[in-house]
């Protein structure tokens, strides 16, 4: 499969973008970003918070920042978590944490949730705001890690729901899943059960469901289809729920492993994801570019592609610019 679109439809996505706006097929959607942690031990972030000049126009477009509550709890000074968040809030910047849930070390969602309040006493005395949590991917572990009944998965992730609104009500929650090693089908069930065990539980499900594709793999080793995450996109909407995609390179792990990759395999790889999703008519409620992959090395200055802001402020003008 040929990942990147050719320079004919590039220059007519705008276009699409804006009649799509005209036919009201989505409201305003959300821009979110996430910096890699690896480099440097969170080198990307800590550009973030020391350089303000480096990213201002990246600043306006989106709405929020994620990062990991264990990599920060791991890697960052208290000086610089406190310098951090009153950036974000200086800035007027939402703020994401992506969460364990359900892990092999952490296979329950009491000790997963002590975990994660364990760094929020932390980061609450250094002054943190989180407006939303992101599940790393609890059904995919338990089935393919855990090798546990998708009951498993619902009950745990559901008990972690319970305990994160009944401690954080006006908090924002979602899952994340990726396909297609896990298939519609699969994942329809499982978000259309956790909402009703949610229901019984007597707290409200998902607010968001966020879908993590190795568009890499489709061809070569599970299928699926940029078709089938419209479906997904449509099927959480009929449910209520915001439809939420991650960009990324998800070609950068074998090019690295094959030599190939460079300083603007990232920009390329996410580009061409945008591409190939907006040409099937592809229109998430919430757009994050993520990187947990060790590359862009670093987040700025903006103005170079190569870079982590590079890559989120032109994925911006070329396509959310119409629909915001």
């Amino acid at each position: 499969m040929k990942h990147i679109l050719p320079i004919v439809i590039l220059s007519l996505l705008p276009a699409v973008a804006l009649s799509q706006v005209a036919a009201g097929k989505t409201p305003r959607p959300e821009y979110w970003m996430m910096p890699s942690p690896w480099p440097d031990n969170g080198g990307p972030l800590r550009e973030l918070i020391n350089q303000d000049a480096g990213w201002s126009r990246t600043r306006e477009i989106i709405d929020g920042i994620g990062y990991w509550p264990i990599l920060l709890n791991l890697h960052f000074s208290d000086d610089e978590i406190r310098r951090l968040f009153a950036k974000i809030r200086e800035y007027k910047l939402k703020f994401a944490f992506e969460v364990q849930v359900i892990k092999k070390e952490y296979p329950t969602a009491e000790i997963s949730f002590k975990m994660l309040e364990d760094h929020l006493q932390r980061f609450a005395a250094l002054g943190a705001k989180v407006d939303r949590y992101a599940f790393d991917e609890p059904f995919y572990a338990t089935k393919h890690i855990l090798c546990k009944p998708d009951a498993y998965a619902i009950e745990e992730t559901a008990a972690y729901i319970q305990k994160l609104r009944r401690k954080y009500p006006d908090v924002t929650v979602g899952d994340i899943e990726p396909y297609p090693v896990l298939t519609r089908a699969e994942l329809e069930a499982f978000v259309t059960r956790l909402n009703a065990e949610c229901s019984r539980l007597g707290v409200r499900g998902l607010d968001f469901f966020r879908l993590d594709v190795d568009w890499q793999s489709m061809n070569t080793t599970y299928g699926g289809s940029w078709v089938e995450v419209k479906q997904l996109e449509d099927f959480c909407r009929s449910q209520g729920i915001r439809f939420s995609l991650i960009y990324w390179a998800a070609n950068y792990p074998k090019l690295a492993e094959m030599k190939l990759a460079d300083d603007l395999t990232w920009y390329i790889g996410v580009m061409s994801q945008g591409n190939t999703y907006a040409a099937v008519g592809g229109t998430p409620d919430e757009y994050v570019v993520e990187s947990w992959v060790h590359t862009p090395k670093h987040a700025l200055p903006e103005e170079d592609k190569t870079s982590f802001t590079g890559s989120v402020l032109d994925f911006y003008n070329r396509f959310l610019r119409g629909f915001r």
